[in-house]
């Protein structure tokens, strides 16, 4: 980064007193910017936590829940971001990245978002991830991708979708502890040559017409990466719109990753506090569905069918305490013991580092008085405490830039 681009987003940070991007689109946001304003010792060791425990997956467990919170301002997106770029290369796993704002009022977008939100390494749109799916998936079965007609890679799909979900005699019951035992031959076998139309056929009468059209467009995706994307966005919307409180859409996706070889699925929320906005009876419908996604997400995740998963949310005290705990009980008593409290700043911790990014790009030309500025702003902490209101990083940043603008010619 040079330094009038750091100066630049000084200068918006100063602006706006939040580093700017959203976990929407994750990737508008400057990665190495948020690495240089991610300081004091709190907050960074509190990342480092969450990113080592996320790396322990699957080996240490199946599953793990954290929920970071804070009043606004006290670097909730920032925790995010910060998780996000640092995670985001990591080769065998996916990340979800959502903003709960975006269900816009309608709590049955839910796996919509999940899906549309999905994010691997350097394929940044959904319709990347299904490509770079499909060709891990042909190279679990040792065919060349590129080399695949469209109907091959829709054979493959629909008799990958059977084998993870038949469960009666005959070949089907041959592979039905996939997970468990691996790919053995006679499964590459069964994929690779061309018995599987009466179980595609079967499938067909069994499944419902948008849920067929659902594996004809994720075909299309994976087997050309110029396909018009609005039909898969379609299909998924609908089916998202049309769950009846089950998840058959994030199931087969889950599964597929699992059997794609990808070892963990890390979900990511933010604002979940956006849901008030729309009122009782909406809040109360999207926490029942994500009490249920989230039992769903643990058994599965424990009998092997998934990769294992880690449910990643970002929430106000206020919501979490007051909205959360006495509307839906039974969520709550799911994540009561996975709380992290954001950190209140230590003015010292934050300010050397800032004040030394705003030396080395010229936002201040002057030299700064540090132990004034330090306790300048120690004032201004004490005297929000004093009125019991919380001091959180928002505070201390628009005070340091109010300070250090003092230091410009």
């Amino acid at each position: 980064m040079s330094d009038d681009q750091l100066k630049r987003q000084l200068r918006n940070l100063a602006a706006a007193q939040t580093p700017l991007g959203t976990l929407s689109d994750p990737e508008a946001s400057d990665a190495d910017f948020l690495e240089k304003i991610t300081v004091g010792d709190a907050f960074v060791a509190q990342r480092d936590d969450a990113i080592k425990a996320m790396r322990a997956l699957p080996t240490e467990q199946d599953i793990l829940k954290l929920m970071f919170v804070g009043t606004f301002g006290s670097g909730k997106t920032h925790m995010a971001l910060s998780l996000y770029h640092a995670l985001k290369q990591d080769a065998d796993q996916l990340i979800v990245t959502f903003d709960f704002s975006k269900l816009n009022g309608d709590s049955e977008m839910f796996q919509y978002l999940l899906v549309t939100g999905l994010r691997w390494q350097g394929h940044y749109g959904y319709q990347s991830v299904c490509r770079a799916l499909f060709e891990r998936i042909a190279e679990q079965l040792g065919v060349d991708a590129e080399q695949q007609a469209v109907n091959v890679v829709k054979a493959s799909l629909y008799g990958i979708y059977e084998h993870l979900t038949e469960s009666a005699e005959g070949i089907t019951g041959v592979i039905g502890n996939v997970f468990n035992r691996g790919l053995g031959d006679e499964i590459k076998d069964s994929l690779r040559n061309g018995t599987l139309s009466e179980l595609i056929e079967r499938y067909r009468n069994q499944t419902s017409h948008e849920f067929i059209a659902f594996i004809e467009a994720l075909a299309d995706l994976a087997a050309n990466p110029d396909a018009y994307s609005g039909k898969f966005e379609d299909v998924v919307r609908e089916l998202s719109a049309n769950a009846h409180g089950g998840f058959q859409l994030t199931d087969y996706l889950f599964k597929l990753f699992k059997f794609a070889g990808f070892e963990r699925l890390l979900i990511m929320g933010d604002e979940f506090e956006a849901l008030s906005a729309y009122g009782d009876a909406f809040v109360e419908h999207v926490l029942a569905t994500l009490r249920d996604f989230h039992d769903e997400c643990v058994a599965q995740a424990a009998r092997q069918n998934y990769p294992a998963i880690a449910l990643i949310f970002f929430s106000t005290d206020p919501f979490l305490l007051d909205t959360v705990q006495f509307s839906d009980s039974g969520l709550w008593r799911r994540w009561e013991n996975h709380i992290v409290e954001l950190a209140e700043p230590e003015v010292e911790d934050v300010i050397e580092p800032m004040v030394e990014i705003a030396q080395e790009s010229n936002f201040v030309t002057l030299e700064v008085d540090l132990p004034k500025l330090i306790n300048a702003i120690l004032q201004d902490r004490d005297r929000l405490r004093q009125q019991s209101r919380p001091y959180v990083m928002s505070n201390l940043l628009a005070r340091l830039f109010s300070e250090l603008r003092k230091y410009q010619r």
